[in-house]
């Protein structure tokens, strides 16, 4: 609850171990984001990497709307 920066916690839908966690997480952090990429487990960013990016893209153009 003490994060005060912008927050985007990713997960992969199969990543059983980690999923309700992350949804934990994403209820405790205000204005976070919780993004679970489809057909992904424990590695998203190479199970879904196409989705994966599009996530961190868009953080990234949240955060930083100027780069």
């Amino acid at each position: 609850a003490a994060i005060s920066c912008l927050t985007t916690i990713i997960v992969g839908e199969a990543d059983m171990p980690f999923v309700e966690p992350s949804r934990k997480m994403a209820e405790g952090i205000v204005d976070s984001r919780l993004c679970i990429i489809e057909g992904a487990s424990h590695c998203p960013q190479y199970e879904n990497a196409d989705q994966w990016t599009a996530v961190l893209n868009t953080h990234l153009g949240i955060a930083r709307p100027e780069l």
